[in-house]
C-alpha cells in the first residue's frame, strides 16, 4: 500500500497518512469500526499475519468477544502496486482476514489465522464477506486465482513477568515435499519464536525474537495478489 505521490515536476514527494474511523458497540460481545487505519496481528516486534509497516487502507472491522473467544474480522481495500504520478485513479486490490482467540487458561492463548489477497477489477468478491468459512474453500471453488495463508499464533505466560510467543503461517504446502526436505520452492512458510520479560529491574524490559520466512513466501503468480 501506498501513500505518497510525485510532484514539482518529480522532484518531490507529498506524502499523506491520515487515519480515522467510527466505532459502534452492538449489543454486549459485538464491536463493529468502519474508517481508515492499520493493524497490527500478534505479540512480537513483527508479525507474520497481518504488520503495520503499510500506509492506513480503508477498513470494516468486526471483534466478537465471548467468553474465552475473541474473533476478528476485517475487510479491506488496498492500493495495488502502480506506475507513480499524479491525478490518476490508483488500482486496487483487497484483503479479508479472520483471526480466531482462545484463552482455555489464565496462562495460555491460541490463535488461528486466515487471510486472502485478491484483485477483482476493481469490486470486491462478494463470497469472502462470509465472516466464517474457510477462505481456501471459497477459493478452490472460484477456481483458485486467489493468494489464501494460513496460520496459527501462541502466547504463555510464565510467573507474572516471562512470555513466549510465537506464529506459524502456511501460504503453500506440499506435505510430500516438505517432509522430503528438498528445498522445493513451493513450500512456502514462516515461522516465529520469541520471548520477552517484564520489569527485569523497574522499567527495564528484554524481548528476544527469530522471524524465519521461506523464499516466495507471500508471494503470487499473480503480482496483484502479492500480500
Amino acid at each position: 500500500d501506498y501513500s505518497s505521490k510525485i510532484f514539482k515536476f518529480n522532484d518531490g514527494i507529498d506524502y499523506f497518512d491520515a487515519r480515522g474511523y467510527v466505532n459502534v458497540h452492538l449489543l454486549k460481545h459485538i464491536n463493529i469500526s468502519f474508517g481508515r487505519d492499520k493493524f497490527f496481528i500478534g505479540n512480537g516486534q513483527r508479525s507474520l499475519f497481518l504488520s503495520d509497516f503499510s500506509a492506513p487502507y480503508l477498513f470494516l472491522k468486526t471483534d466478537i468477544d465471548i467468553w474465552r473467544f475473541k474473533y476478528q474480522s476485517i475487510i479491506a481495500e488496498l492500493t495495488n502496486q502502480y506506475v507513480r504520478g499524479s491525478d490518476r485513479l490508483l488500482p486496487k486490490k483487497y484483503m479479508a482476514v479472520h483471526h480466531l482467540s482462545m484463552q482455555p487458561t489464565h496462562w495460555l492463548n491460541l490463535g488461528l489465522f486466515e487471510s486472502v489477497i485478491m484483485q477483482r477489477s476493481n469490486h470486491f468478491e462478494l463470497q469472502y464477506l462470509n465472516p466464517i468459512i474457510f477462505y481456501r474453500s471459497v477459493e478452490h471453488a472460484l477456481g483458485s486465482p486467489d493468494n489464501v495463508m494460513i496460520g496459527g499464533d501462541y502466547k504463555m505466560n510464565f510467573v507474572n513477568h516471562l512470555s513466549i510467543y510465537g506464529q506459524f503461517l502456511f501460504d503453500e504446502l506440499n506435505v510430500k515435499n516438505f517432509f522430503k526436505g528438498n528445498g522445493w520452492w513451493a513450500n512456502k512458510w514462516a515461522v516465529q519464536v520469541g520471548i520477552k520479560y517484564i520489569d527485569i529491574v523497574p522499567n527495564l524490559d528484554a524481548q528476544a525474537e527469530f522471524n524465519f520466512v521461506r523464499p516466495f513466501t507471500y508471494t503470487h503468480n499473480d503480482q496483484t495478489n502479492f500480500t
